[in-house]
């Protein structure tokens, strides 16, 4: 056998590729809940229709979302067994888009942790409420006795807190860690010297630094956003008449549209690319903010749980809690965008000389 200059990480990359087929199989069976959907929908009461569609639309989306991932796991892990170069940069994207998602998440469990310990306990009270009810029980001929029954929910002071905490470990285990071990390995030098060895033909990723065609992915995935995006603002605004959720939605698609040659001229590795990048990240992020600081967001989450759970006493519960979340989700979106600005002000430099990083 022929001593390769390097060590050879073609098990590495057979065992890696079937981690990723086996994750997108389970990323797949999410698309199965799409018939189950429309027939949710179907039984919905025709005064919940109307939010109701904006509720199917924000499902479907997350379906689409759930086959994106799986065809793009088993289509990455499919070429990690077959060593394909192009590989490699696309799963530093993937893991590093992985392991930024999964600190987002973490972050907003932590600083929502308040105001879903006090829904929680708003909750509860409701359901206290609820269950102490009179009962009439016959004790002799013309005689009754009235009773009343109290069923409480108790629980310990910790379990709040102790579900924030095991949520927050979870996503920093499978939404951090488990990205990080994918990171490290393809990110090695041996793994490149490997997929080059056996795949020495030049692919569509190579020639463009993989940080900027790290831009053009995630300007491709917030297409997706902004392309589903509008439609949950414009059904707000035409059964409510805001002219607000108008333009929110008109906002998604103007983002939409200039992330088109976002993609295009980041493949290229054209500072025009760049410059649309920024603003279009600005952009989004005024969107994301306006969403959230003028209350739509939190009508749309409150409607939306009275169409799942079938009682209106929860809009009020709902809404309340959205509200005590306000300061939360602006400080989330503001480090999601600082930290989308920072990158681009990073990356600005492979654009002006046209270098390359592995």
């Amino acid at each position: 056998m022929m001593q390769l200059p390097f060590k050879d990480r073609r098990s590495g990359l057979t065992a890696a590729g079937i981690i990723m087929i086996l994750l997108g199989t389970l990323a797949g069976c999410g698309t199965l809940t799409m018939p189950f959907l429309f027939f949710a929908a179907s039984r919905l009461p025709s005064a919940s229709r109307d939010g109701g569609a904006s509720l199917l639309f924000g499902a479907v989306a997350a379906v689409g979302v759930y086959a994106i991932i799986a065809t793009a796991l088993i289509w990455t892990g499919i070429g990690s067994i077959k060593r394909a170069r192009w590989v490699r940069p696309m799963v530093l994207i993937f893991s590093a888009l992985a392991m930024a998602g999964g600190a987002m998440a973490a972050l907003n469990s932590l600083l929502t942790f308040s105001a879903v310990q006090r829904m929680s306990a708003t909750f509860t009270q409701q359901v206290n409420r609820a269950a102490t009810a009179p009962t009439t029980t016959p004790t002799a001929p013309g005689t009754t006795v009235t009773t009343t029954t109290t069923t409480r929910l108790t629980g310990p002071t910790w379990a709040p807190m102790f579900g924030v905490l095991v949520g927050i470990a979870t996503m920093l285990l499978f939404g951090v860690g488990v990205p990080a071990v994918f990171f490290w390995f393809y990110r090695s030098n041996d793994t490149r010297l490997t997929l080059e060895h056996f795949d020495p033909y030049p692919r569509w990723t190579d020639g463009v630094p993989v940080p900027v065609l790290g831009i053009t992915v995630t300007a491709t995935l917030a297409l997706l956003w902004a392309f589903t995006g509008w439609i949950t603002p414009m059904l707000y605004a035409i059964n409510r008449g805001s002219v607000t959720a108008f333009l929110l939605a008109g906002g998604h698609i103007v983002v939409a549209i200039a992330l088109l040659p976002v993609i295009l001229w980041t493949y290229l590795v054209q500072t025009r690319g760049w410059t649309l990048a920024v603003a279009v990240t600005i952009l989004a992020g005024a969107i994301l903010l306006a969403g959230v600081i003028t209350g739509i967001a939190t009508e749309q989450a409150a409607e939306q749980a009275v169409i799942i759970s079938g009682d209106p006493a929860l809009t009020e519960t709902m809404r309340a809690a959205m509200d005590d979340m306000r300061w939360s989700q602006i400080i989330s979106v503001v480090v999601m965008v600082s930290a989308a600005l920072a990158y681009l002000l990073w990356c600005r430099r492979f654009f002006d000389r046209g270098q390359t990083a592995a």
